[in-house]
């Protein structure tokens, strides 16, 4: 089996608008190329940087909706394979931060000089000798309580992505991707 294809399972994404979509699927292509790059590196032209920072705004435009059509393939990829293993493993977004206080909005303080996002994530994988990654089935961008005030903690929590600690957090990614095999007739391993 082939290792999948990102931009290509965007095929199906459907934001709503047509220019949306194409402008989302064009975003996501120069990020992909280059994910570690600054976006003023990777969008030099300033009316290109000002449409993704745009983008990024949109109530409507969530990095569960953008996610969806990948997690679709993912799923597909999965049926065809038979038997597949889901890796669960989590991920911390950083970004340095002003004095020690939180400079960019909706980000926690992870330590003092680092601000940031914990982001869940449950990869799909064949199993077998040889293990290839199928894509991502469940994805939680996060914080823990502790380390956001109190408007930070109701935006969080309204995306579902408010943790006391990882306790919750786990058991939450393992059922979500059991829901998901279930109802797709996979087979998880």
């Amino acid at each position: 089996m082939d290792v999948f294809d990102v931009l290509s399972d965007l095929d199906s994404l459907r934001l709503g608008d047509a220019r949306l979509d194409a402008r989302a699927r064009s975003i996501i292509g120069r990020l992909s190329s280059s994910p570690s790059a600054p976006l003023p590196e990777l969008f030099p032209d300033e009316s290109e940087l000002t449409a993704v920072y745009r983008m990024a705004k949109r109530p409507h435009v969530s990095e569960l909706g953008l996610l969806r059509p990948h997690v679709e393939a993912t799923v597909a990829r999965c049926a065809a394979v038979g038997e597949v293993l889901v890796l669960h493993d989590t991920t911390e977004f950083e970004f340095a931060a002003g004095g020690g206080r939180v400079t960019r909005e909706h980000l926690s303080l992870l330590s003092g000089r680092r601000q940031g996002f914990y982001t869940h994530v449950s990869l799909a994988v064949s199993d077998g000798p040889l293990s290839v990654p199928l894509g991502v089935l469940h994805l939680q961008p996060y914080v823990h309580r502790s380390q956001v005030g109190d408007a930070n903690a109701a935006w969080w929590e309204e995306r579902g992505g408010l943790f006391e600690n990882e306790h919750d957090r786990w058991p939450e990614a393992c059922l979500l991707t059991d829901d998901l095999a279930s109802s797709e007739g996979l087979s998880l391993i």
